[in-house]
């Protein structure tokens, strides 16, 4: 089963097998392998739904997280240093983000041990840029 979900994206699978028997629950929440989470036209409450069953019991084992709705952000990293438990991510990328979660992120991000991608566009301006070339320039260290 588990080299069959690695052909499905980890969205698809969860929708089609997720709520099917305890057994395909079981295989999500007890695996081991890493996760790619790949977010981008989904509705609110279904996002919700998939953050609450497989985002937040699998943050330890997601490898890439794309987030391309405003709102997934806001649901994701609230409150922001929630960020520092995904401890395999290695990338990150989020489009279309609001500049005021910009400080959190970089500020949490610095944390992740194997963060090696970080993919920010902004939805809106930034009005004091200094402050996060500080936080970005952090990442060189």
């Amino acid at each position: 089963m588990y080299d069959i979900f690695e052909y499905l994206d980890i969205n698809d699978a969860y929708e089609a097998f997720f709520n099917l028997n305890q057994r395909f629950q079981n295989l999500f929440i007890n695996s081991n392998l890493p996760i790619q989470v790949n977010v981008s036209k989904i509705s609110k409450s279904k996002f919700e739904h998939y953050h609450k069953n497989l985002i937040l019991p699998n943050k330890h084992r997601i490898n890439i997280l794309r987030l391309s709705n405003p709102f997934t952000v806001d649901i994701v990293f609230s409150p922001p240093r929630i960020l520092c438990k995904f401890i395999q991510l290695e990338s990150l990328i989020l489009d279309n983000i609001s500049a005021k979660y910009l400080k959190n992120i970089l500020k949490h991000s610095i944390l992740l041990p194997k963060l090696h991608s970080l993919e920010l566009n902004l939805a809106d301006y930034i009005q004091d840029p200094s402050q996060i070339f500080v936080s970005i320039f952090r990442y060189q260290n």
